[in-house]
């Protein structure tokens, strides 16, 4: 596909996502919902739009739509209630990251065979 079709998607794409967060706002919906719709509308089952069957191009607009989700939660996100979990995001981050790396480095060393040095 060309870049400036796919620039003309993803284009079309964030209109339609700044529509949907509009009307999720009036519905009381969840957005990530009415994302999930636009998804699956564009899609390759319904319009035919995105081909999910090229993998680089799904990664692609996955990423896309990941930074849409994500920046659309910060924007709305409260300063008031993010101050209240941040103690307990930032602690169970940090366990959670030396957790997870500690089991991979188990299973890795112990199931298979890799060493503890670089």
């Amino acid at each position: 596909m060309e870049e400036g079709t796919i620039l003309f998607i993803a284009g079309t794409l964030l209109l339609t996502a700044i529509i949907t967060t509009k009307f999720a706002v009036r519905l009381n919906v969840p957005t990530l919902i009415l994302f999930v719709v636009v998804g699956i509308i564009a899609g390759s089952d319904v319009s035919g739009i995105i081909n999910f069957g090229d993998f680089e191009q799904a990664r692609l607009y996955g990423t896309m739509a990941l930074v849409l989700i994500l920046f659309d939660g910060g924007l709305h996100t409260k300063w008031t209630h993010f101050r209240k979990i941040l103690p307990a995001a930032l602690s169970l981050a940090t366990i959670g990251v030396l957790a997870t790396t500690g089991i991979i480095a188990f299973v890795a060393h112990y199931l298979l065979d890799f060493s503890w040095s670089v």
